[in-house]
């Protein structure tokens, strides 16, 4: 048993000194042993065993009149820090790393060892690790953290990393896929392995692309879905429960525009664009995300945004707004559900041609918008390829909350 707290301070101090210094005596004779020990597992197992035994000192800190605690004698501001630390710590060696100054031990501390029979043990199995000194140099870290060890010239395992986007096994729902990038949206989850549930209003334009996909080897299903009736989209996810096709994967890709001044702008345009671009997706995430919550299961949201959210478009205002509001949703939805092992993230895409839209740059004010871009082109479908699949896939699984702005550089 060693006493710190039996005299004067500077008595203190001489013990607290004298334990530190036992300490790294013995943590000194284990090190230089180990240096020259065969990595054997036998050896691996013994060390480790009576280091650890060794070098944990599992001392109880406790008051010198009173079993029940250290008692903290004194102003708060004339106790050293180091001791109100041992106090926190615990069964903790409390000095082994730092002494208090002499003047400030005002504690009567009893430091109780339970570990004198382990030490003789140790001291004896030593020789035997000797035994295994060989040709491979063995670094022991230091057995006070419990740090595994390695032999110093052996290779590092590299860790072998997925940086594929499989998606076999995942349901994917893409909303707005009969035309535009609802399609390149649904051929390329299929194309990663992803059964597909395409919806849009026009249900012939859904079974070309239904077809389409079935006929290359994948499975997608079409069902016809007007996203701005929020009454029926409750029934909707039943429906593809029923059959087997709830998806994992949301992508929120239906919207539209009115183009005309915000003059000419009427109520029921208004509603319009809000119900289809910023509503309806609101509505759709929540559904899609109270079953997953509720049977505790992981999934991805994708919204699809625009420049337009951060960026004024003329003529398109209330689409800007909507568009805005989606990114500002993302990060909402992404708060409040980020321990639900929900993903929500967004994708911004710049100008894309698609036949929706096709004919402006064939006009004069087109071209001259071109013509004012850095790289001077329009960006294609392809080019949402990566971001897609990254918020899909699993190396996108450390990712929420984040809009990612895919323009080909038109606003840089």
């Amino acid at each position: 048993m060693l006493l710190a707290g039996a005299g004067g301070p500077a008595n203190e101090a001489v013990r607290v000194q004298r334990i530190r210094g036992d300490f790294n005596m013995l943590k000194g004779e284990i090190d230089i042993c180990a240096v020259g020990c065969r990595f054997d597992i036998f050896a691996h197992l013994l060390g480790t065993f009576f280091a650890i035994t060794l070098f944990h000192f599992r001392a109880q800190v406790s008051a010198f009149h009173r079993r029940v605690g250290i008692k903290l004698i004194g102003p708060p501001h004339q106790i050293n820090a180091h001791i109100i630390e041992a106090c926190q710590r615990g069964i903790e060696f409390a000095f082994a790393d730092k002494t208090p100054r002499a003047n400030h031990i005002r504690n009567h501390i009893q430091l109780q060892h339970r570990q004198f029979v382990s030490l003789g043990l140790a001291h004896y199995a030593l020789p035997l690790c000797r035994a295994y000194r060989s040709r491979l140099g063995l670094l022991w870290q230091r057995m006070l953290n419990n740090v595994k060890v390695r032999a110093i010239n052996k290779e590092p395992k590299v860790e072998k990393m997925d940086t594929g986007n499989d998606l076999s096994g995942h349901i994917a729902l893409v909303t707005g896929a009969s035309s535009g990038l609802g399609v390149r949206f649904a051929q390329v989850l299929s194309a990663a392995g992803a059964a597909v549930v395409i919806t849009a209003r026009r249900a012939e334009k859904l079974a070309e692309l239904e077809a389409e996909i079935n006929g290359q080897g994948g499975k997608a299903l079409a069902v016809a879905l007007d996203v701005t009736d929020l009454d029926n989209i409750g029934s909707f996810f039943d429906g593809l429960r029923a059959q087997d096709m709830m998806p994992d994967i949301l992508v929120n890709n239906a919207g539209m525009n009115v183009v005309k001044p915000a003059l000419d702008y009427t109520p029921d345009d208004y509603r319009q664009v809000l119900d289809t671009n910023l509503t309806a997706p609101f509505f759709l995430a929540n559904e899609f995300a109270r079953h997953h919550i509720a049977e505790g299961n992981a999934a991805r949201i994708i919204n699809i945004a625009s420049v337009g959210g951060y960026n004024v478009l003329p003529g398109l205002t209330p689409y800007c707004t909507s568009k805005s509001g989606i990114i500002m949703m993302t990060r909402g939805l992404a708060r409040e559900w980020a321990n639900k092992k929900i993903n929500v993230n967004a994708i911004c895409p710049g100008y894309i041609e698609t036949e929706i839209n096709d004919f402006w740059w064939q006009t004069e004010g087109g071209k001259k918008q071109i013509a004012s871009w850095p790289r001077r082109r329009l960006a294609s479908k392809s080019d949402l390829d990566g971001a897609l699949l990254l918020l899909a896939g699993p190396q996108g699984s450390g990712m929420t909350g984040t809009a990612i702005t895919v323009d080909d550089g038109q606003y840089i």
